[in-house]
């Protein structure tokens, strides 16, 4: 019944897509999809996956680990795999600079750190943190100079911290909202911020003291994005988890089309959870309901 909905629900906006503003900015090709570990221990329900270089991590949420691949000229390598306590439900997973993993606990909303051996080493602790000293994670992003954005829910605020866990500054989230699920970080230091429920996406400067209004609401286009990410070009990929597809938005905020469609095969989705994409265009899904991570390679 439910996929009888969503089927209903992506002719829909098929058709409204169909009268999108801008072109599509580039393609995207399938490359492989991930399954199991080197023990053929299948994956079950990702909700995250991190890219950084040639290494993408997935966050193997029901096993309660994650995985750790190299992806090189189009060949994956065997996945390394580390074993978390059984109380912690990984869900974002990002990667440092240093190439310490951070994990938000699903259960807690506070970030794990492990080492590159896969070793915790204890939680992110905020030093300098204004009021309020509680916090709610929804989830968070690491930059390329190794800052953690972290979307507070509790606090209604965007933290920015050192790899350290120094306060750096925070900025308001907008008053009104429907639900901010996920956030994003360019190159440059812009963050975006997307709103789920109203499908918009926020923009901060780096050095901006507030988010303004990047697109209009694109309800129309899609129906629940949970996961944004952003290329070295500009563009917005929006992963719509309730219409099992990607939307592309351009970086004025027009809308772009949309990619892929809901089903089982291979460069379909079901109920995607969180994308990256790594320095060398490669776009990595963790394809939640399909038990599988994707990998795809944006050609421009």
């Amino acid at each position: 019944m439910r996929s009888l909905l969503t089927l209903a629900v992506l002719s829909i906006l098929a058709l409204a897509a169909s009268s999108g503003q801008a072109a599509e900015p580039a393609k995207i090709r399938h490359i492989t999809s991930l399954y199991s570990d080197n023990a053929g221990i299948s994956l079950k329900n990702p909700e995250g996956v991190a890219c950084a270089g040639t290494t993408v991590v997935a966050a193997d949420t029901a096993n309660r680990r994650l995985l750790r691949f190299s992806v090189q000229d189009k060949t994956v390598s065997a996945a390394t795999v580390y074993e978390l306590e059984e109380d912690v439900v990984p869900l974002t997973v990002q990667i440092s600079i240093t190439g310490d993993l951070l994990v938000l606990d699903g259960k807690t909303r506070r970030i794990l750190r492990l080492n590159e051996a896969g070793e915790l080493q204890g939680r992110l602790e905020i030093t300098g943190l204004p009021a309020p000293a509680r916090t709610a994670f929804r989830n968070f992003k690491v930059d390329r100079e190794g800052n953690i954005h972290l979307l507070d829910l509790f606090g209604q605020r965007l933290i920015t911290v050192n790899e350290e866990g120094a306060y750096l500054r925070q900025i308001d989230l907008p008053a009104e909202h429907g639900f901010f699920a996920d956030l994003a970080v360019s190159s440059q230091g812009e963050i975006y911020l997307l709103d789920s429920v109203r499908a918009q996406v926020y923009l901060a400067g780096k050095d901006a003291t507030e988010f303004t209004a990047l697109s209009r609401p694109m309800k129309d286009l899609m129906n629940f994005p949970v996961s944004i990410a952003v290329d070295r070009g500009g563009t917005l990929y929006l992963l719509d988890q309730y219409g099992s597809g990607l939307a592309l938005v351009n970086r004025t905020g027009d809308f772009a089309g949309r990619k892929i469609s809901m089903g089982w095969a291979e460069s379909q989705l079901l109920y995607p959870a969180q994308a990256c994409i790594s320095q060398e265009d490669t776009l990595a899904i963790a394809d939640r309901d399909n038990n599988r991570v994707q990998l795809f390679q944006i050609v421009r």
